[in-house]
């Protein structure tokens, strides 16, 4: 539990992550309602050893990691492995993210 590892573009290598193992990057801003709500459960979760969650903060949709990966709504989660894309849940508008993708990151971290 903790504050998650931020991410900047130089962590990134087009759409691949610069860093080995099982990461779980939010998408997230600060000015976002539904991401403050989903960033409050997130960084209650507790994952094994080896496992990083991590941050991407965004105040503009016009940043570079945004657009590269075509994230429209936020809060969006993508989850890598060995620095590929894994698998990822996007954020719905009006709606954000909830407890389907806390369980989704506890099964893939478990």
């Amino acid at each position: 539990m903790g504050e998650p590892v931020p991410l900047t573009p130089r962590d990134f290598d087009g759409l691949s992550l610069r860093r080995p193992g099982r990461v779980v990057a939010l998408f997230a801003a600060p000015w976002c309602p539904y991401c403050r709500a989903f960033r409050a459960k997130y960084v209650k979760l507790d994952p094994p050893s080896g496992v990083l969650l991590a941050e991407v903060p965004m105040d503009d949709y016009e940043e570079p990691l945004p657009l590269r990966f075509d994230i429209e709504v936020i809060p969006t989660v993508i989850a890598f492995e060995d620095g590929k894309v894994a698998w990822r849940h996007n954020g719905i508008a009006g709606v954000g993210l909830g407890e389907p993708t806390l369980l989704k990151i506890q099964r893939w971290t478990g």
